[in-house]
C-alpha cells in the first residue's frame, strides 16, 4: 500500500514500512527510513491520519499504528478495538478525520471511530456482497461502493455525527461485461461525476455517472471501452482511476499502460486524450511495468505514484493538473 502524510510518501510491503522524502518540484523520492515489520507476506492498506499524526496499516483483522509526529516514524504496535472484517481493500476517512472506512473485498465495509485516547474503535460492519471498492463523496454526506456480484453502484447515506452508514439505494449500470470486476472508483473534485473503472476478461471500460440534484441517485451517462488500445494487455486489465483537478476527466492506470481521459459535459462523452506506454508525449522513456498494486496522489496534485508488480514505485508528473 501507498499513502501520503506530512510531506512524506509511505510504502508498505510484506517485509516492512518505508518512508520517502519527496521533492515537490520534480517528484523525485529519497528513502528516509526503513522499518522492519512482519505482515506475513501481505501488503497492507495504508491510511494517514494527520489530525492525530498517525499512520494506520491494515492487514486482515489487524491494524498496526505508527506515530508520524517526529522526524522519524515509530511503531506504536497493534491498534484495534472490537471485531472487524478481514479487509484487504481501500481504507479511507471523511474530511474531518472522525471515521475510518475499510473495504473488505467480496464481503462488505467496516466502520471505525476513535476512542478517547485516539485509538481505533470498531463501530459496525456492513455486508455488501461482491464489493470491490468504495469511497466517500466530496461533502462527506454519502459513501459509494461498487460490486462485481450485482454489477451496481451501492449508495450509503452517512451520519455526520456517528459516521455510521445506511444503504439508501443502488444503480445497476445496464449491459456491461458478465465477469466485470470494478477495480477502482474516482469522484471529480467538484463532486459532479463518479467514474467507475471496470476490469473484465471480455473487455475493460470506464463508466461515468452524474449526480445531478440527487446524490443518492447517480445517473449513468456514458461508458468508454479501452480494449482497442490495450491489445494483449487487456486480460490483465485496469486497476485505478485518479480524477483531474483543472478539467473534468481522470487518469486510468492499467497493466503496462496509462490513459488520460477527458470528459466533455456538453456531448456527455468520455474520450482518450493521452496514452502513456513505452514513452510519454514528451518522449520520456517509461519503464515496462506490470499489474499496478497501489496508487497515491500527491496532495498538491502534481504527481502520481504507482506501486507495480515488477518495477517498484514509478512517479509521473500530472501535467496541467495544478496551478
Amino acid at each position: 500500500g501507498l499513502a501520503f502524510g506530512g510531506g512524506k510518501l509511505y510504502a508498505a510491503a510484506s517485509g516492512g514500512l518505508r518512508a520517502f522524502e519527496r521533492d515537490s518540484a520534480t517528484g523525485a523520492l529519497t528513502l528516509a527510513q526503513t522499518l522492519a515489520k512482519d505482515w506475513s507476506g501481505n501488503s497492507p492498506s495504508l491510511l494517514h491520519d494527520s489530525r492525530r499524526n498517525r499512520l494506520h496499516a491494515h492487514e486482515c483483522f489487524q491494524w498496526d499504528t505508527f506515530s508520524t509526529a517526529g522526524a522519524r516514524v515509530s511503531d506504536q504496535g497493534e491498534d484495534s478495538h472490537g471485531a472487524g472484517l478481514c479487509g484487504n481493500g481501500r481504507a479511507f476517512m471523511d474530511s474531518g478525520q472522525s471515521s475510518v472506512y475499510l473495504v473488505e473485498e467480496v464481503n462488505g465495509l467496516a466502520v471505525f471511530g476513535f476512542d478517547s485516547r485516539g485509538r481505533l474503535r470498531h463501530d459496525e460492519s456492513i455486508s455488501v456482497r461482491g464489493i470491490t471498492d468504495a469511497l466517500i463523496s466530496t461533502d462527506d454526506s454519502h459513501v459509494y461502493a461498487v460490486t462485481d456480484d450485482y454489477d451496481s453502484v451501492v449508495v450509503f447515506e452517512r451520519d455526520s455525527d456517528s459516521g455510521e452508514l445506511s444503504e439508501i439505494g443502488s444503480r445497476p449500470p445496464p449491459g456491461g461485461f458478465p465477469d466485470a470486476i470494478h477495480r477502482g472508483l474516482a469522484i471529480s473534485p467538484d463532486g459532479a461525476y463518479l467514474f467507475v473503472v471496470k476490469d473484465s476478461a471480455f473487455g475493460n471500460e470506464v463508466v461515468v455517472f452524474g449526480f445531478g440534484d440527487d446524490p443518492a441517485k447517480p445517473e449513468r451517462l456514458h461508458s468508454l471501452p479501452l480494449d482497442t488500445h490495450l491489445g494483449f494487455r487487456a486480460e490483465s486489465g485496469c486497476r485505478f482511476g485518479a480524477p483531474r483537478r483543472q478539467a473534468a476527466g481522470l487518469s486510468v492506470f492499467c497493466d503496462g499502460m496509462i490513459f488520460g481521459l477527458q470528459w466533455d459535459a456538453g456531448s456527455r462523452q468520455l474520450a482518450v486524450a493521452d496514452i502513456v506506454e513505452d514513452a510519454d508525449r514528451f518522449d520520456n522513456a517509461v519503464p515496462h511495468f506490470e499489474i499496478p498494486r497501489s496508487l497515491a496522489l500527491s496532495p498538491d496534485g502534481k504527481h502520481a505514484y504507482l506501486a507495480t508488480e515488477n518495477a517498484g514505485i514509478l512517479s509521473f508528473e500530472r501535467v496541467g493538473n495544478f496551478e
